[in-house]
């Protein structure tokens, strides 16, 4: 199936999925109406391609169409059973909610969603088979760290499509280079700093005939695992890859995306703010609001405003790092944090400018001290303001050590290079996710 069919697995799944879900529908109309077919049909269209979509979405925020997750399960197929089940309750809701869409189909809506049941199943069994066959072989050249790991996740991935041959050293690639068809290989990965060996680009331009696909680690890492492998950039890559001039559009267009949507934001919670003031003076002496001095853009410090969830005084030792379990978080507060209620207030530094919807959490400035010692490049992540929600958070979980800072700014990284409006309603979509299952820290 080749390389088109890598890149578009992921709309062939939705693509289906929409498919199966309108052959739902026209199998259910077909059942009840037979000679009225038509005439049904045009009449329910409207408000099920509605439904449908709302149920797409929701099938998109629990994850159905993350393939990492496509494995012909049990837990799977139980997490889904449980999902379109949710996607009929709202289905029922909106058709009871919204009588003006002209219909209240009970039966048909019953009908349509026990046979999308069936054909889901029966859709997402095949396909989760066919993209758990790897499609294409690969070759590794460069016995790097980042190759070792790029190597795990594809074993542990198969439905990426791509099956490791081997990780060789550039002296190894002179066996391979003659018989590469041979073995199948059609995807060659070498480690960024070896382009710079004259021998072995030499040994690659030979192997053009061979027809096979060749990237640097970096790319192909970044593309495939939507990190950036910070053990194998150097400055250069910054300087090709993060020209801010490129996003002055997305950035003015995102700014005011921020301004509406922090504005609709406080319209929609300020009201509920005397029952979180009580909550939270009910359960532990303190202040409500908490602010904290944070870096922003460039380095610009600025003050964040949180509701507290912490006892009072609880860094009266100095900066430290929240950690999972921590004793200093109060019950209300384990509650907010759950469902990120004590971030509500940022809305205002939203709204203010100091931060966006979408971008690198905002740190502290004593912690980025601590971690540019220790993390080349730290800082980069500074490159634009950071988020109420990004990338990172949606991709990683907590952490409070280097070892998790150094995973999140690789994440961080690949935001700042890819940032656009699709990978910001794509992180938003993945919050609300996180948020309903009870994933906020």
């Amino acid at each position: 199936m080749g390389n088109f069919w890598l890149k578009t697995r992921n709309w062939f799944l939705l693509l289906g999925d929409v498919l199966l879900l309108y052959s739902s529908l026209a199998l259910a109309l077909f059942i009840r109406y037979r000679e009225q077919f038509f005439s049904a049909w045009w009449l329910h269209f409207v408000p099920f391609t509605l439904i449908f979509w709302l149920w797409v979405i929701i099938f998109y925020i629990s994850g159905f169409y993350d393939l990492r997750r496509a494995r012909n399960q049990a837990q799977f197929f139980i997490q889904l059973l449980l999902i379109i089940s949710l996607a009929g309750l709202v289905g029922m809701a909106v058709f009871y909610l919204w009588p003006s869409l002209g219909i209240s189909p009970k039966t048909n809506l019953a009908l349509t969603l026990l046979l999308a049941t069936i054909f889901l199943f029966l859709w997402r069994l095949i396909f989760n088979a066919l993209i758990s066959q790897p499609q294409r072989k690969i070759l590794l050249i460069g016995e790097h760290t980042q190759s070792i790991e790029l190597a795990t996740q594809l074993n542990n991935h198969p439905q990426w499509g791509y099956q490791v041959a081997a990780i060789i050293t550039p002296e190894k690639f002179f066996e391979y280079k003659d018989k590469l068809n041979s073995l199948g290989i059609s995807t060659l990965v070498i480690s960024d700093d070896l382009y710079q060996t004259q021998a072995l680009t030499d040994a690659l331009y030979d192997s053009l005939s061979s027809r096979v696909e060749m990237f640097t680690l970096t790319k192909f890492y970044e593309q495939l695992v939507k990190k950036i492998p910070l053990s194998v950039i150097s400055k250069v890559w910054f300087l090709e890859n993060l020209t801010e001039r490129d996003k002055l559009a997305f950035d003015k267009i995102k700014r005011l995306i921020d301004i509406v949507l922090s504005l609709l934001g406080l319209v929609l919670t300020l009201p509920f703010y005397p029952l979180l003031y009580l909550a939270v003076k009910i359960d532990s002496p303190g202040p409500f609001f908490y602010t904290q001095v944070r870096l922003g853009k460039l380095g610009k410090p600025f003050v964040i405003v949180k509701i507290r969830s912490m006892v009072q005084d609880a860094e009266k030792k100095g900066a430290e790092w929240a950690i999972p379990g921590d004793v200093r978080v109060t019950r209300v507060g384990k509650f907010f944090r759950k469902i990120r209620l004590d971030e509500l207030p940022q809305l205002f530094n939203i709204l203010w400018g100091d931060m966006s919807f979408v971008g690198p959490r905002p740190e502290r400035p004593e912690f980025i001290s601590q971690l540019e010692q220790e993390i080349p490049y730290y800082k980069q992540r500074l490159l634009v303001k950071p988020g109420l929600t990004g990338w990172a958070q949606v991709n990683f979980k907590y952490s409070s050590d280097v070892a998790g800072a150094l995973e999140k700014l690789q994440l961080d990284l690949y935001y700042i290079k890819n940032r656009s409006l699709f990978l910001d309603l794509t992180i938003l979509l993945k919050t609300v996710s996180m948020v309903l299952k009870g994933g906020g820290h």
